[in-house]
């Protein structure tokens, strides 16, 4: 069998032909020289040329064949189709803007030359960008490159993500984390980021092969917990902690090659209030838009966790309003009945890291480290409780009032308003009911698509603890 890295160079060789339009001009040349050759063997007896010229026709098209393929490699003789202009010295590769002034499409660069990169395999598509293989001319080496997506290139907050993204990643430097080369833009305004390639797979296509062994999940965990605390030292929050952002290289290292909805130093892109992340990584506080930090991080590790080891994410539905209702809800089916051998403390560790309550969880990537590195040493070690009691001391205790409210009519939002719409028609209720029970002196403890509870009279590290006088409803 072939090892990797031939079949990586023959990946390439296959891209090089297709960017120099050698195999169009193979077919090309095929469609043609047989025409000829069996038009001459038809048409040139019937007007009484000896039978010898056919035949040396056809000997001329076989010869022919590999002069033409070397002509087509040497000087790319075969037009671009698209309309792509070249340099005037026809040393240039092809541009990414056809002559018609169309900017060619993020998915549709295979083939093309970006600023000194030439893009040779596109490797995936996200909802903001497009990630390519591809050649650094200058540097001759293979580098990964992201370009933005193009219905996000007159989004001005998408190019600000875009930045920070970079910025993130290139004030990194930690061999859990991607290497950022170069951020730039090419002369019809898109932005590209250069970041080191790694031979391997995303951690997704792992998960999608079964349930990740323990003591590989606990190791792929730690190493991300690492390369997020080396990102909080920077003051950066992921936000965006989920499968497909990780790659196992080939070596076994785990690294983090997207920031894109990167937290960097302060900087906010997003408004508060608005939703970013991927809705089944989203921790509860993310989902509602509530201001963030290192905690969700720790919420995501946490569920990635879970569907390394389960096979299967914690919060599921048939959208994403049904996993978001999951995630407020906090009740994920237990880890222990899906993998009845894993050790309690392994699970204590996951509802640990999953805990509704961000005061109940790791206060950051240091701390889940801590006990990941126990655990690799002795999965089967005790792990010290979360710092918050279940229960208050008894003089805590009080009587508080609980206010449950019912809502009606989502089907009929659904019906008749766009799914964005919808949001913020529950953005504002839910802002709106949250106003209320603060002016009161309460709290908004749950608001989902069906009912919303206020609680008033009760600190808000015990509310798993409470003992209702009154409830009322409507």
């Amino acid at each position: 069998m072939p090892d990797g890295n031939f079949r990586s160079r023959l990946r390439d060789f296959a891209q090089e032909l297709k960017r120099r339009k050698v195999i169009r001009a193979m077919v090309a040349y095929m469609i043609i020289g047989v025409g000829v050759a069996e038009g001459a063997g038809i048409f040139l007896p019937a007007l009484g040329a000896p039978g010898w010229i056919p035949d040396m026709i056809a000997v001329i098209v076989v010869l022919g064949f590999p002069v033409a393929m070397a002509f087509a490699w040497v000087f790319d003789l075969v037009p671009d189709t698209d309309g792509e202009t070249r340099a005037a010295d026809g040393g240039a590769a092809i541009s990414a803007a056809p002559a018609s002034g169309r900017l060619q499409s993020a998915t549709q660069l295979e083939g093309h030359q970006l600023s000194h990169y030439d893009s040779l395999e596109r490797l995936g598509v996200g909802g903001m960008d497009v990630v390519y293989k591809a050649r650094d001319t200058h540097l001759d080496r293979v580098v990964a490159l992201k370009v933005l997506s193009d219905h996000l290139l007159s989004d001005e907050d998408a190019q600000e993500r875009f930045l920070v993204e970079a910025r993130a990643a290139a004030a990194l430097d930690h061999p859990n984390i991607c290497a950022i080369h170069e951020v730039g833009e090419t002369d019809d305004g898109r932005f590209y980021i250069a970041m080191q390639y790694y031979e391997g797979d995303t951690l997704r296509q792992r998960i999608e092969q079964g349930p990740v062994p323990l003591p590989q999940a606990l190791d792929i965990a730690a190493q991300i917990s690492r390369g997020l605390v080396a990102a909080a030292a920077q003051g950066i929050i992921h936000r965006d902690i989920k499968p497909a952002n990780f790659i196992l290289t080939v070596d076994g290292t785990v690294k983090i090659v997207d920031f894109g909805l990167a937290k960097y130093a302060g900087t906010v892109v997003t408004k508060t209030g608005a939703q970013v992340g991927t809705v089944d990584y989203m921790s509860p506080e993310q989902t509602r838009g509530d201001e963030v930090d290192q905690r969700t991080d720790i919420w995501s590790l946490g569920v990635l966790l879970y569907e390394m080891l389960g096979g299967t994410r914690p919060f599921r539905g048939g959208s994403d309003q049904a996993v978001i209702s999951g995630i407020l809800a906090g009740t994920p089916e237990s880890l222990s009945k899906l993998v009845p051998s894993l050790p309690p403390s392994v699970i204590s560790l996951v509802e640990r890291a999953m805990h509704n309550d961000p005061e109940r969880r790791y206060p950051d990537s240091a701390a889940i480290l801590k006990d990941l590195q126990r655990l690799l040493d002795d999965p089967s070690c005790q792990l010290a409780l979360d710092s918050i009691p279940s229960l208050p001391a008894e003089g805590e205790r009080r009587r508080v009032t609980v206010i449950a409210c019912s809502i009606s009519g989502l089907e009929s939002l659904l019906e008749t308003l766009e799914a964005l719409e919808v949001e913020a028609t529950l953005d504002v209720l839910r802002n709106r009911m949250r106003s209320i029970a603060e002016d009161y002196g309460g709290v908004l403890n749950e608001f989902s698509e069906d009912k919303c509870i206020a609680l008033f009279g009760v600190p808000t590290t015990h509310e798993d603890s409470l003992t209702p006088s009154r409830a009322g409803s409507r």
